[in-house]
């Protein structure tokens, strides 16, 4: 046991000096590595040691704006975080495990096509991609990050068509959701099979969970989609089966690494269950973790609500007013931390980046690619028929646009013809 505390002690005196990438290694070697990163006293001395930072960002939309509020107990810094380097007003629909995020710029200034970026907030760094088929109302976004040397990560969208009467028959009694994938290695978007769920059953609004290299999502019926980023396959996974009815309040997280479920009773405010999958690519068995008592944080606050879990000890609460607690559930204790824009309705996602630059650049051969120059070349048509229509808020039908362009190119034959020109055209 005297081994294994000093090789313990030495190896966090090693990892807390090293990166996140090497940390992000050093957890697959073995399942007592995996623990010790997770640490609170670890990743409060890597926070110090190196530059660093971890924490949420709780997004919020405040006057047709979408501010983004950074909190955390190991990072004190006031406003280390920020998306004001973006074009335009962005807001955060997804983030990643290594500090990158996906931004939606709906309100462009030369044109009404909503911009998609990808950024990397501690560095400033900002890339703009293809949009998808902006035309279908987007339910759900995830980003995960599949390789960092060379940068490589994919986005799912999931969006509902418009008109029902486009879908078939016997799916007229189901909920369809249009599957969009991007790679940015191809750099571009792909649609898969459409997805369904019964008519009974929608997914919630909160953001996805990845963990085990898939996203998950909380269904309304308490189950678990989840969409596997290698082979974009979709599986239904269950919800432990002690907490599966409708007196419990469920919400997923992820703890170490691995899909976890935090559960409370309604009814019940003092307390909240912890569940964590375990042998994910087997068996999927849930095991009780914890149970985490929250009679020493109702002292100060009535009703509070499991949010996310920060590491392995601590637990983000949200409360009814404008402030969050970092609670210790090892031993009751908690950190208070007040908001700024006092409410974030837009969503909760866990932050954790270091400030070394990434390579977010199109590469090359995909920049040159002719596709990509067809798609350039259109969306820049595209911004030149909205500049024709003088700034108006609803675009012109097609009809009117005709009869517009016409006038113009008639007016530029009298043109010709006052200078000596002999035009004929033939409709």
């Amino acid at each position: 046991m005297a081994h294994q505390s000093i090789g313990t002690d030495i190896l966090s005196e090693i990892l807390s000096r090293a990166t996140l990438q090497t940390v992000g290694r050093f957890r697959l070697v073995s399942k007592e590595c995996n623990d010790l990163t997770y640490r609170s006293y670890f990743m409060h001395l890597h926070c110090q040691r190196t530059r660093t930072i971890s924490g949420f960002l709780l997004a919020s939309m405040m006057s047709h704006k979408h501010p983004a509020e950074f909190v955390s107990t190991d990072n004190n810094i006031p406003n280390i975080v920020s998306l004001r380097f973006l074009p335009g007003c962005a807001r955060i629909l997804a983030c990643t495990n290594q500090g990158l995020l996906l931004c939606l710029n709906s309100r462009p200034k030369c044109h009404r096509i909503p911009e998609y970026y990808v950024c990397k907030p501690t560095t400033k760094e900002w890339q703009q991609i293809p949009n998808p088929k902006t035309r279908y109302f987007a339910r759900n976004v995830a980003m995960m990050v599949l390789r960092l040397d060379p940068l490589r990560y994919k986005i799912i969208r999931l969006s509902e068509p418009s008109h029902l009467r486009n879908l078939n028959r016997k799916h007229a009694y189901e909920h369809c959701f249009r599957c969009e994938v991007f790679d940015s290695e191809r750099w571009a978007w792909r649609q898969l099979e459409e997805m369904y769920l019964p008519y009974d059953e929608v997914l919630t609004s909160k953001p996805a969970i990845s963990a085990c290299g898939a996203f998950h999502w909380l269904t309304s019926e308490k189950n678990i989609l989840a969409f596997n980023a290698d082979d974009e396959t979709w599986t239904m996974l269950s919800v432990p089966d002690a907490v599966n009815n409708k007196s419990y309040y469920l919400q997923l997280a992820g703890y170490q690494g691995k899909l976890a479920c935090l559960c409370k009773e309604r009814g019940r405010e003092d307390c909240f269950e912890l569940w964590v999958m375990e042998d994910y690519f087997g068996k999927k068995q849930w095991n009780k973790k914890h149970t985490l008592n929250t009679k020493p944080l109702q002292i100060e606050e009535r009703f509070v609500s499991p949010e996310a879990l920060y590491n392995a000890e601590n637990a983000l609460v949200s409360s009814y007013y404008d402030r969050v607690y970092f609670y210790k559930f090892t031993d009751g204790s908690f950190d208070a931390v007040k908001l700024k824009n006092g409410h974030y309705d837009q969503g909760i996602f866990p932050f954790q980046s270091d400030f070394e630059p990434s390579n977010l650049r199109i590469c090359r051969r995909f920049k040159n690619h002719p596709r990509q120059r067809r798609r350039r070349s259109l969306q820049r048509c595209n911004e030149f028929i909205h500049l024709l229509g003088l700034g108006c808020r609803r675009a012109l039908n097609p009809t009117l646009m005709f009869i517009f362009l016409l006038l113009i190119f008639t007016l530029f034959c009298s043109v010709l013809d006052e200078q000596g020109f002999n035009v004929n055209v033939s409709l």
